[in-house]
């Protein structure tokens, strides 16, 4: 496993670990759930720049239910819009599932919807100015319901 320096002390695989060609470095760890655990990524593409991107990754073997694994890419898929972040693509490695997403900075969702919440409440907005906070919100709660 290689060190990963911008995370607190965090130990990340390295790209060959996960399957991942010579181009692909992993930068952070970004969060882990019951599926596996999501990373930065960073691509360098032949034109000599780089892309960042996040990846869900999962361990193939018994243990990977692959139902919900599915299940998961259909609800990414289906989940169309501006505001959400965007399936790239679907690598398998001999070892593991990766779901590349669209990176999109800026720290978790869910503590902006909080504040912003809170917000909406002390100033009493109006219900068209209160929907596309309440809809980031819903599909933050959504997504973190579904399988």
């Amino acid at each position: 496993m290689g060190i990963c320096l911008s995370c607190e002390g965090g130990v990340v695989p390295r790209a060959s670990e996960l399957g991942l060609p010579r181009n692909f470095t992993v930068l952070k760890e970004l969060g882990a759930g019951g599926e596996g655990r999501t990373y930065l990524i960073r691509e360098r593409l032949e034109n000599g720049r780089s892309e960042l991107f996040a990846a869900k990754v999962a361990a193939r073997g018994p243990g990977l239910d692959v139902n919900c694994l599915l299940q998961g890419i259909r609800n990414q898929c289906a989940l169309s819009h501006v505001n959400i972040v965007r399936l790239l693509e679907v690598i398998l490695t001999h070892s593991h599932v990766i779901i590349k997403l669209e990176y999109a900075r800026g720290g978790e969702l869910s503590g902006g919807c909080s504040v912003q919440w809170r917000v909406l409440l002390v100033a009493r907005c109006t219900p068209a100015t209160a929907c596309p906070v309440l809809l980031l919100w819903l599909v933050w709660r959504v997504g973190h319901a579904l399988p």
